[in-house]
């Protein structure tokens, strides 16, 4: 579920005040014509993810994955509301538009983008990966360097495909004690104690910084802070996990409230094949 937009638009919002009202042509035209950057998005915003792995060697292994982008009106915004105002804390602009609603109205630099109904759910770009284990036999500590490539499958298509290749490098450091582990990368992940010998609790911090940078809003530039925490259960040969995430600073460039479900199941196979 996301709620975001820069601090012009916020104002804006306030002096149309009066009761919740739909953001009509008017109010595209008069985001868009605000002196310097402006954006404005409300919406529910999904991503599944079918990934396979497969191990070449004890330390090298493949992986594919298939993203399908779901796009939709945001049907958490009661929800959300309701414990914004439950815990006492302001629901940053929400009152002003309707629940339910999907908008995106943007102008960046010499990019304007409007959207005024959700767009038709589809697949994304593949990515494939390689993932090299350096310890892969330590009880320990393991150094795993990991390499994927985003091969676009279509031409460019706004929130689809770039319509170029993406690529990407990444380097962690773990730490394993005997029921907990410890992530450094890009974030840093800690896993707790389990609840029983079939269940687990996770936790998560995020700190990236934002993707956009070309911009004079500093809410939209500002690096990206997340916690997510959740439950991870083995149910027979299958591995669920489901987690909640919650922006903690700089609200107006990530998403307000996430929910995350992924199934895993192993599948067996020769030891270092």
């Amino acid at each position: 579920n996301t709620w975001v937009m820069s601090r012009n638009v916020e104002r804006y919002l306030e002096r149309r005040g009066g009761e919740r009202r739909d953001i009509g042509p008017a109010d595209v035209a008069a985001i868009l014509a605000l002196p310097g950057d402006a954006y404005m998005i409300d919406g529910e915003f999904g991503l599944a993810d079918l990934t396979l792995h497969y191990r070449f060697t004890e330390r090298l292994s493949a992986n594919a994955t298939i993203p399908y982008h779901y796009f939709g009106p945001a049907f958490l915004d009661t929800t959300i509301e309701g414990f914004h105002n439950g815990i006492g804390i302001s629901n940053d602009g929400r009152d002003y538009v309707p629940h339910d609603a999907f908008t995106a109205v943007a102008h960046l630099g010499d990019t304007t983008f409007v959207l005024t109904e959700a767009p038709a759910s589809a697949f994304g770009d593949p990515v494939v990966g390689l993932r090299w284990s350096a310890l892969p036999d330590s009880p320990r500590w393991n150094v795993i360097a990991e390499a994927a490539v985003k091969i676009p499958w279509r031409n460019e298509q706004r929130l689809l495909s770039t319509g170029a290749p993406d690529y990407g490098a990444q380097l962690s450091l773990q730490r394993f004690f005997r029921r907990n582990a410890l992530y450094l990368s890009l974030a840093t992940v800690w896993f707790g104690s389990h609840w029983s010998r079939r269940t687990n609790f996770v936790a998560q911090l995020y700190a990236s910084r934002s993707a956009i940078q070309k911009t004079e809003l500093a809410e939209l530039s500002d690096d990206k802070f997340q916690a997510t925490v959740g439950i991870s259960w083995i149910l027979r040969e299958y591995v669920v996990r489901f987690g909640i995430t919650e922006n903690l600073v700089n609200y107006d460039n990530t998403p307000d409230v996430g929910v995350n479900l992924s199934i895993g199941r192993p599948f067996p196979g020769r030891r270092g094949g």
